[in-house]
């Protein structure tokens, strides 16, 4: 398994304890977790499941699954991907902690700009795993 596909598996991991953290501590009374905001807000943990825990997954699973192009390049160049981690987990934090201001605060401008930020910097990752994988699949 290459080394990226480990970082991302195991980033997966960490979030799927978090996510399932956080869904466990929204079952208690809400003065018991108050300084705990971000793992009560729902969009957070919606985020930190789906994004956190399956999107790593997958992208660190189909990273090392699917076909070498050729013997010459094997996967190809691995920056792509190493950029769509540090994306995905630099984003990920912040678009969990910005949910979680946003609920509980009023929507002020630069929660929104941290949001767009998040936004961004996910998306982003979605389109350098993309282009990493693109040409292998045959």
């Amino acid at each position: 398994m290459p080394k990226i596909s480990r970082w991302f598996v195991f980033s997966a991991l960490f979030y799927l304890i978090l996510s399932l953290t956080a869904g466990a501590l929204r079952l208690l009374p809400a003065h018991l977790i108050a300084d705990l905001a971000f793992l009560n807000s729902f969009p957070a943990y919606l985020h930190l499941w789906t994004i956190g825990w399956l999107t790593q997954l997958i992208f660190g699973i189909a990273y090392w699954l699917l076909p070498v192009i050729d013997r010459q390049q094997g996967r190809g160049p691995a920056w792509p991907m190493v950029a769509s981690f540090l994306s995905l987990n630099v984003g990920l934090p912040l678009r969990a902690m910005t949910e979680a201001t946003q609920a509980t605060a009023a929507a002020e401008s630069t929660t929104l700009n941290l949001l767009a930020l998040s936004a961004l910097l996910l998306w982003l990752s979605g389109i350098l795993f993309a282009a990493s994988i693109w040409r292998r699949i045959k």
